[in-house]
């Protein structure tokens, strides 16, 4: 097919149509083994036991925590355990660790977890991660009640393992992929999500928070709180050269087995989709990886293309869902950086 001279980017999608309206979340291209916690080598009994999660080691001081619906108590049992209660994301489990601390005794503390990723990464691919993390107010447990909640969750990759490091001090005040945001939903899952440019051949991934307290934002939730933490439960971290892989957070999911697709973006930004809407009216939203909505509008095709000016769009993904009196149907694609 000969390409207009107007159209100045042919991107191949990363398509999938569907009259459900959502992305399923895909394991098969994950970097992280064991990224939901489900493979355990044994039943955890006590706190501190994240040792008993397959593939997984502790990347720094104190000992985070592993949960799973095997202990029928209430210390690392699902979904009510010593930290509060919360129901997995994914399967029957997840892992839990301090994210901050004014405690006595536990000044400073960060816990991180780690794990070998399946294969290096390589230098100079786009790379896609994401995690799933519940803020815990260590309700109805009345040894330990959560003063904070905080920001800087995140991911970090390295080039070399610090499974029995005593600490990570100083903080490097980085991390690839981070929450700018405090989050205190201890109800629902909140998705932490991005992209970067690998510059090494990583082979560890760490979870925590790797910004010292003076870069780290705190909000007090509970002025009762016996303890000055704040405690997060994460489950599904994802990583994938492809971002259809990751969550990507915006709620939408899709059924179909994906085909390959093409839109083209016009010289005024224009994107033209070719599917055949026979003249109906449709709903048109734009979101981007972060689930923000970007475009809420109207369309009629032409019967060959959908034409929709969103305006110019910065490197990354993008979900286009389309919407008509009967159907949700949801595109998702990249626009790459060069």
């Amino acid at each position: 097919m000969r390409v207009r001279s107007r159209f100045t980017l042919i991107l191949r999608l990363f398509a999938l149509f569907s009259t459900t309206g959502a992305i399923d979340h895909c394991d098969a291209q994950n970097l992280v083994p064991n990224g939901s916690f489900e493979e355990i080598i044994d039943c955890p009994r006590a706190v501190g036991q994240l040792f008993k999660a397959a593939e997984w080691h502790r990347g720094g001081v104190a000992s985070p925590d592993l949960f799973n619906v095997c202990d029928v108590g209430d210390t690392c049992g699902v979904p009510q355990n010593f930290f509060g209660q919360q129901t997995p994301a994914t399967g029957n489990g997840y892992c839990g660790m301090w994210a901050y601390s004014k405690a006595p005794g536990g000044n400073g503390t960060h816990e991180i977890i780690g794990a070998r990723l399946n294969e290096p990464l390589i230098i100079g691919q786009t790379y896609w991660a994401s995690l799933k993390v519940s803020w815990s107010s260590s309700y109805p447990s009345p040894l330990v009640l959560t003063r904070y909640a905080t920001d800087k969750m995140g991911v970090l990759l390295k080039m070399d393992s610090t499974y029995g490091q005593s600490n990570w001090l100083p903080w490097p005040n980085y991390a690839h992929v981070y929450s700018e945001e405090v989050i205190s939903d201890s109800l629902n899952w909140t998705v932490i999500q991005g992209h970067f440019v690998a510059d090494s051949s990583y082979r560890f991934i760490y979870v925590g928070n790797f910004f010292g307290d003076d870069q780290t934002d705190t909000v007090a939730m509970d002025p009762n709180g016996n303890t000055d933490i704040s405690y997060y439960y994460v489950d599904d971290v994802c990583l994938s050269a492809n971002p259809l892989d990751c969550d990507i957070g915006v709620g939408i999911h899709a059924n179909d087995v994906p085909r390959e697709l093409r839109l083209w973006i016009a010289s005024n930004g224009a994107i033209k989709v070719p599917i055949s809407p026979n003249g109906n009216l449709l709903g048109v939203e734009l979101f981007n990886a972060h689930g923000e909505l970007l475009l809420a509008s109207s369309a009629v095709g032409d019967g060959n293309l959908l034409s929709i000016s969103p305006g110019v769009l910065t490197p990354g993904l993008y979900i286009l869902r389309l919407t008509d009196e009967l159907t949700s149907r949801s595109l998702s694609f990249v626009v790459p950086s060069n």
